[in-house]
This record gives structure tokens, sequence and C-alpha cells, in this order.
């Protein structure tokens, strides 16, 4: 989920990168755009054009999910425990649908599925992992330089703009890394 994001996309690509199937989901053309012409994912589904998310991700995941890693939660993680494999993993690396909600979320409301399916659901931040950075490290430099992984930047202006840089953030304005140049 929000693959086109500065996180997402990486994920992807790592995932291509070790021969995985991957699915993203992305809400704009212009973001479905670039991850079909730059990342080489197999699939991209716009979760704004589509009735019934998890309807829409079993076309595309016709065999199930073995590992979905999400930064969306709400929908998107209902949608994947729907289409899990008995024993999957979810990696929970961010809840961005539920960031400004001023009520509870309605989804996922299959958990229920968790159990049935033997799910592992982990919650996942980098700094759990910093013994594994230098590993990381030479790895993506090898993916750089023989052009495997590629992203994109939304650069916004001056430090006075950095708030409505930073709502975007939650809009899905920006294209990978939200980033403010200081003048």
């Amino acid at each position: 989920s929000a693959a086109s994001g500065a996180v997402g996309s990486i994920v992807c690509q790592l995932a291509k990168a070790m021969n995985c199937r991957v699915i993203g989901s992305a809400g704009k053309k212009e973001k479905i755009q670039w991850l079909n012409d730059k990342t080489g994912i197999d699939a991209v589904i716009n979760y704004k054009e589509v009735d019934n998310l998890s309807q829409e991700l079993s076309k595309h995941a016709p065999d199930g999910i073995d590992v979905y890693f999400d930064n969306v939660g709400s929908d998107h993680l209902e949608a994947a425990i729907d289409n899990m494999n008995d024993f999957g993993c979810c990696v929970e690396c961010g809840m961005i649908a539920t960031y400004n909600a001023t009520e509870a979320p309605s989804a996922p409301r299959n958990m229920f599925k968790v159990i049935a399916k033997r799910l592992r659901i982990q919650g996942f931040i980098v700094r759990d992992h910093m013994d594994a950075k230098d590993e990381f490290v030479r790895d993506m430099a090898n993916l750089i330089q023989q052009d495997n992984v590629v992203w994109e930047e939304t650069i916004t202006d001056g430090i006075e703009n950095a708030p409505n840089a930073f709502i975007g953030l939650f809009e899905g304005d920006n294209l990978g890394k939200q980033l403010v140049r200081l003048s």
C-alpha cells in the first residue's frame, strides 16, 4: 500500500529484486503511471477507482499473498487479510489512513481471519534493525548502481510552504519523498 511513496516505492523494488510478484496500490493516475513505467512491479491498483478493494486485489493475486507490507491500514489491510495465504505475514509500517481520523476506522473488520489463516502481523520500525544497516547499504548501493532502483522526490520551495507540504502528505499530493527546500 502507498506504493508510490518514499517507503512503499523502495519496498516494491526490493521485493522485485528478490523475485517476488509485486502488487502496489496508489490513488492518482500519475503515481500509477510512474509505478508502471519506472519500478517494474507487476500490477498497480488505483484504490480510488475500485468498488471492492479486496476483490480487485484477488484478481491480481489469484494465488494469494504471502507477505503484505502495509503503509495505509484500514481497508487496505482488510483487503490484504482477505487475500493472505495461510501462515502469511503482514508487515505493519504505517497507518496513514488513520493518522488524521476523528473516529476509529471501520476496517479491518476481518481480524478473525488472522486466527483461521494463522497470520503473523508484525510492526516494523527501522531502528529495530540497525544491526543490518551495513548489509542494507551494500545491497542497496549495488541495486542503485545496476539501475534496479529508482525514486522520486516532491520538492516544495520555502519554509513558509512547509505546512502545506506536510498536509499534502496526508492528501496524497507527493510522489516519493516530500522535501522542503530552504533558500
